[in-house]
C-alpha cells in the first residue's frame, strides 16, 4: 500500500479504514463518499457498502481540502472539470454544485460527493499474440475491467522501445515505467509534442474519443508511431457506434483491437481482433 493510499484511510471513517485495510490485496478500486449515506467500496468492480459510516458535509469538505493540500486555488484547472489528481495516479471526482465566478471561471460552490478511483498496478499475463501490431492497439473494456493496469502491463512489456504516455490527468505515471510523461497536457496536444520532440516508437493514450485526440491521431498517420489506446466499449457494436473511434478504425490507425472483461476474482483477456 503506497503513502498516499495510507494518508486517504487516515481521513476516512474507522469502519472504512478497516475493510480496506482487510481487503487491500482484492484489489479495491474505488471509494465513493455520498452525503448522508454509507460509503461504498468497489472490490473487484463490485460495490460493498461499508456500515456505520456515514458521511457528513464536515468529512466530505475536509477530504476536499486534504486532497487539494488546503489550496484549492492551486487546483481551480482540475477541479473546475469536476476531479483532482493525487500522487501515484490516484484521482478523486467530485461531484455537487457548480457556478461561474466573476471573472467567468467554473468554481465548485458545495461537494455533495466524492468518488476515490485508487491506482495500482498489478501483473496480468499477456499473450504475445496481443503484442504483434504494427499500426496500433486499442483496448476496450467497460468500466472496472482494468484498462488503465493493462497499458501499465504493455508499457513493461515494451520497455525496450521509445514509449511516450500522454498522460492528461496523471493516471498514468509511475517511477518503476521506463517511458517518457507529457503530464497535464490534453492528449491532442501532447500527441504533436511527443512527435515533434520525443522521437517516439510508441505513444499511449488512456481514453480517447474527443474530436481533437481523433484529429492528432489522423494528422500522425505515416509517422511510423504506432498507437496504444483505450477507449470506453464493451464490444465490437458499442465500439463501431463511437463516431470518432469509427473513424480512426476506418483509417486503420489501429490493426488489433482487445477488449478486457472481469469476473469476480479477477480481470482478464475477453477477445482479440485483428483487423
Amino acid at each position: 500500500m503506497d503513502k498516499t493510499i495510507e494518508r486517504i484511510l487516515d481521513k476516512l471513517p474507522h469502519a472504512v479504514q478497516t475493510f480496506c485495510v482487510e481487503n487491500y490485496e482484492r484489489n479495491i478500486t474505488e471509494i465513493r463518499i455520498r452525503h448522508g449515506f454509507d460509503v461504498k467500496v468497489a472490490v473487484n468492480g463490485q460495490y460493498i457498502v461499508i456500515e456505520n459510516s456515514i458521511a457528513d458535509k464536515s468529512l466530505i469538505e475536509d477530504l476536499f481540502y486534504f486532497f487539494c493540500d488546503d489550496t484549492v486555488s492551486a487546483f481551480e484547472d482540475q477541479t473546475s472539470q469536476g476531479y483532482v489528481t493525487l500522487p501515484g495516479g490516484h484521482r478523486v471526482g467530485i461531484s455537487g454544485k457548480f457556478n461561474s465566478d466573476l471573472y467567468g471561471k467554473t468554481v465548485v460552490s458545495e461537494i455533495l460527493s466524492l468518488n476515490i478511483r485508487l491506482a495500482g498496478f498489478h501483473p496480468v499475463h499477456i499473450n504475445k499474440k496481443v503484442l504483434d501490431f504494427n499500426k496500433g492497439l486499442l483496448i476496450a473494456g467497460s468500466t472496472h475491467t482494468g484498462k488503465t493496469n493493462f497499458i501499465k502491463n504493455i508499457c513493461k512489456l515494451l520497455s525496450n522501445k521509445n514509449i511516450v504516455i500522454c498522460d492528461e490527468r496523471n493516471e498514468l505515471y509511475s517511477p518503476f515505467l521506463d517511458c517518457d510523461f507529457i503530464i497535464n497536457q490534453p492528449k491532442h496536444i501532447a500527441v504533436m509534442q511527443a512527435l515533434r520532440t520525443m522521437n517516439p516508437d510508441y505513444i499511449i493514450c488512456d481514453e480517447i474519443g474527443s474530436d481533437n485526440e481523433t484529429t492528432a491521431l489522423l494528422n500522425s498517420l505515416n509517422s511510423g508511431v504506432a498507437f496504444v489506446c483505450s477507449v470506453h466499449a464493451d464490444n465490437m457494436q458499442s465500439l463501431k457506434n463511437k463516431p470518432n473511434i469509427n473513424v480512426l478504425l476506418n483509417y486503420d490507425v489501429f490493426d488489433k483491437i482487445v477488449f478486457l472483461a472481469r469476473n469476480e476474482n479477477d480481470f482478464y483477456i475477453k477477445e482479440v481482433y485483428d483487423l
